[in-house]
C-alpha cells in the first residue's frame, strides 16, 4: 500500500459527478467477512489500487488508506443489508445512494441474498462494476486482480493503430473539438452532425449541491424504475424485428420500439437522434489472451439518425463502431480536459426527452449466477444523476431474461408511465404487427 495521494486519470476525471447503481438479487450471497475478504485481497494485491483509497473532496485524486486504517476502510465500504423485497428493487436502490459516503468512491451491499455496489463513475464502468460484483459473489478476488487497468500507453497504441485506417477524418475531428475552446460558448440546441462523437462531459447534467450531497448521493430527483422481460417476452419483439428490420441489431430495434411506445402514449421525444455507449476494448491492441482491461472504456457519443426506424438506427450504430471516432474522441478529450475542466449542460429546456439508450448483451459475470433454488432473481443497473430533459435506458440480457431499468430526470415523464410501457413493450410490438402498420 501506499500513502502518497494518486491523481485520477483524465480518462476517468472526466467521469465525475456520475455514479453507478447496481443490484444483484435472490442469489447466494457471501457472509460480509468473506466479501470483505475479497476487497483485502484487492487492495493489499494491487498497491495504488482505487478501491484503496478515498476521493479527494476536489474530485481529482485518489486519497490512499493508511494500512493501519485498512479495516476501518473495510467495515466502511462493505456494509451489510436486509434483501429487497421481491418487487421493491427501485426504492431499494434509491435508498442505496442515499446512504452513500460522498468521500468513498464504491460500498459493496451485503445481504442474506443480495450483493450491490454503488460507485463512482471515476472508479469504472459498468463492466469494470460487474467484474468487483461478481467476484464478492464468488468469495475469489482473482478476477479483479487480473483485471489490467487502463491506461495512456493502452489508449494510445489503440489511437496508433486506429489513425492508419481513419487519420483525415480524425484531423477534421480534432479540428473540430480545438476550434471553439477560445471562449467556450454555451451547449447548442441544434444537435451535433450526423454520427458526432461527444465529449463525456457534453450530455450530461452538471455536479452540483444536488446530486452530490454532504449526507450521501442523492440522485438529483433522479427517479430509477426497472422491468424484467421474459425470453417468450423477447420472442415477440423478435418476430416484430423480422418482420420490420430483418438483421438490426436488438439494441436499434428496443431503442425504435420505446421511443415508439412513447410517442403513442402522448410523450414528445426528441427523434433525431439518440445517445449511447461505444465500448472501446473493441479497439485496443496487444492485449494477452483472455485479458479484460478496466476503468472507463466506455464513450458517450450522439447518433442522429430517425429514432423511430430501426434500420436507421442500426446503421448509425454500425457506422460509428466502425470509424472508429469514439477512440479518438476519448484520446482528445483526456487531453484538453487538462486545460478545460469537464463541464455538464444547461439546465432543462423543458423540450422533448433526449434519449440516452444502451443494450448490453452480457456484463462480466453475469452468467451462470447462484440463484437462490435455481430461480433466477434480478441484475438490475443504473446510472444518476439524469440531467436536462434526458431519459436514460439500460438494456442487460441475461439467458434467463431481459433486465431493462430507466433513469428519468425530474419534471420530464411520470416514472409509473415509464414502467408500464417498457413493461408493455413486447404487447406494442405484437401489436403492431396485428395492426400491419410499419
Amino acid at each position: 500500500m501506499t500513502d502518497r495521494p494518486a491523481p485520477i486519470a483524465l480518462v476517468d476525471r472526466a467521469w465525475a459527478g456520475l455514479w453507478t447503481a447496481m443490484m444483484v438479487s435472490h442469489v447466494e450471497a457471501p457472509s460480509l467477512d468473506v466479501a470483505r475478504d475479497v476487497v483485502r485481497a484487492v487492495v493489499l494485491g494491487s498497491p495504488g489500487t482505487p478501491y484503496g483509497a478515498t476521493l479527494h473532496p476536489r474530485g481529482s485524486r485518489w486519497v490512499p488508506v493508511a494500512a493501519d486504517a485498512l479495516e476501518a476502510h473495510l467495515e466502511r465500504v462493505v456494509v451489510a443489508v436486509e434483501d429487497p423485497d421481491a418487487d421493491d428493487a427501485d426504492r431499494f436502490i434509491g435508498e442505496l445512494t442515499r446512504r452513500h459516503p460522498v468521500d468513498l468512491p464504491f460500498v459493496l451491499w451485503v445481504g442474506p441474498h443480495t450483493v450491490a455496489y454503488t460507485g463512482s463513475h471515476v472508479l469504472g464502468d459498468a463492466a469494470t462494476d460487474a467484474v468487483l460484483l461478481r467476484a464478492v459473489i464468488d468469495g475469489d478476488a482473482d478476477a479483479v486482480l487480473r483485471m489490467p487497468r487502463v491506461d495512456a500507453a493502452m489508449l494510445r497504441r489503440a489511437a496508433t493503430a486506429q489513425t492508419r485506417l481513419h487519420h483525415r477524418e480524425w484531423a477534421r475531428l480534432a479540428v473540430g473539438r480545438l476550434a471553439p475552446r477560445a471562449g467556450r460558448p454555451v451547449p447548442s440546441a441544434t444537435p451535433p452532425a450526423a454520427g458526432a462523437v461527444l465529449s463525456t462531459a457534453e450530455g450530461r447534467p452538471p455536479r452540483t449541491s444536488e446530486s452530490i450531497g454532504a449526507a450521501g448521493l442523492a440522485p438529483a430527483g433522479t427517479a430509477i424504475v426497472s422491468v424484467v422481460l421474459s425470453n417468450t417476452d423477447m420472442r415477440l419483439v423478435s418476430q416484430w424485428r423480422n418482420a420490420r428490420a430483418k438483421g438490426a441489431s436488438i439494441t436499434a430495434v428496443m431503442a425504435s420500439l420505446l421511443v415508439r411506445s412513447l410517442d403513442e402514449a402522448g410523450v414528445a421525444v426528441d427523434t433525431s437522434g439518440f445517445f449511447t455507449l461505444v465500448d472501446l476494448r473493441r479497439y485496443l491492441v496487444d492485449q494477452p489472451e483472455g485479458s479484460f482491461p478496466g476503468g472507463n472504456l466506455a464513450k458517450a457519443v450522439r447518433l442522429v439518425c430517425d429514432l423511430s426506424d430501426p434500420v436507421a438506427v442500426d446503421a448509425a450504430l454500425s457506422e460509428v463502431v466502425a470509424s472508429g471516432r469514439p477512440l479518438a474522441a476519448t484520446v482528445l478529450g483526456a487531453g484538453l480536459s487538462l486545460v478545460t475542466p469537464p463541464a455538464g449542460p444547461g439546465p432543462a429546456r423543458g423540450g422533448p426527452l433526449a434519449l440516452t439508450y444502451n443494450s448490453i448483451p452480457g456484463l462480466p459475470g453475469a452468467s451462470g449466477l447462484p440463484w437462490v433454488d435455481g430461480v433466477p432473481g434480478r441484475y438490475v443497473g443504473a446510472g444518476f444523476p439524469v440531467g436536462g430533459d434526458g431519459l436514460s435506458v439500460v438494456a442487460l440480457r441475461l439467458r434467463e431474461h431481459m433486465e431493462m431499468a430507466a433513469s428519468i430526470a425530474p419534471g420530464t415523464v411520470d416514472p409509473g408511465l415509464v414502467r408500464h410501457l417498457l413493461t408493455a413493450l413486447p404487447a406494442f410490438a405484437a401489436g403492431d404487427l396485428a395492426r400491419g402498420s410499419r
